[in-house]
């Protein structure tokens, strides 16, 4: 997850191996990001994509919030 007003551009190429590039604005100094990583024995990937999918406004407000 990313700030998406501290980006110009994001990709994230999927499936086997996960790689993401990110674009940060040039007036940028400090971004945001979280990676996850759910395990299947955590989470399957239709619960994971739920939990996201529920949870994904509240983790990016609380990510804007975010003080290093």
């Amino acid at each position: 997850m990313y700030l998406p007003e501290e980006m110009i551009k994001a990709k994230v190429k999927l499936p086997r191996t996960s790689r993401t590039w990110l674009t940060v604005s040039p007036e940028v100094r400090k971004i945001h990001l979280i990676f996850w990583n759910f395990p299947d024995r955590y989470k399957k990937p239709e619960d994971a994509y739920n939990y996201l999918k529920e949870n994904g406004e509240e983790l990016l407000e609380n990510l804007r919030k975010f003080k290093f």
